[in-house]
Formats: structure tokens, C-alpha cells, sequence
């Protein structure tokens, strides 16, 4: 602590006890925003124009709605990879690089 800035004393210190706290936080609005599916599709829909689109309803609009079973299991796929991704790299962020 002496002679640290303030710069260094959050970097060194604060943050790193922070870790847990805000991994927490990211891994529940990570799922929050893919879970937001039903709010979305019972209000509006995906709204005028895709406005309120997000990728839950347009996977489910992409299969069910205009049948393209390709571009919808491509747009699943593709937010697997996320989620897993993200995983990996909260894993390697936990673990202390």
C-alpha cells in the first residue's frame, strides 16, 4: 500500500477482490438477456419492423414462423458457441490466468 496511487490500489487490490462479484453479475444478465423470450414475444412480438427483436425470437421466429429450419438452427448454434465461449473465458478469468 505504500506508495501506490490510487490507480494501482484498485487495480491490485480492489479489483481483484471484486472478481467473484462481478462474474456473478455478468453470468445472470448474460442469462437474463436469453431468457427474455416470452416478455418480449407477448408484448409485442418482436414489434414493428423487428424493432424489439431479440435472439430468442428471432430463432423461434426463423423456425416456426417462416420455416427456415437452417438459418434458425444456425442462429441456435451460434449462441451455443457464445454461452460457451463466455464460459470458458469466466473459467479463465476465475482460475487466476
Amino acid at each position: 500500500m505504500d506508495g501506490a496511487n490510487r490507480t494501482q490500489t484498485f487495480f491490485h487490490i480492489i479489483l481483484p477482490q471484486l472478481k467473484p462479484t462481478i462474474l456473478i453479475i455478468l453470468v445472470i444478465r448474460l442469462t437474463d438477456a436469453f431468457r427474455i423470450y416470452d416478455l418480449v414475444y407477448i408484448l409485442t412480438g418482436g414489434g414493428p419492423g423487428g424493432g424489439t427483436e431479440v435472439l430468442s425470437t428471432f430463432i423461434y421466429k426463423r423456425i416456426f414462423s417462416d420455416w427456415k429450419f437452417g438459418q434458425g438452427s444456425a442462429a441456435a448454434f451460434l449462441v451455443m458457441l457464445i454461452i460457451c465461449v463466455f464460459k470458458l473465458l469466466c473459467n479463465k478469468w476465475m482460475s487466476g490466468e
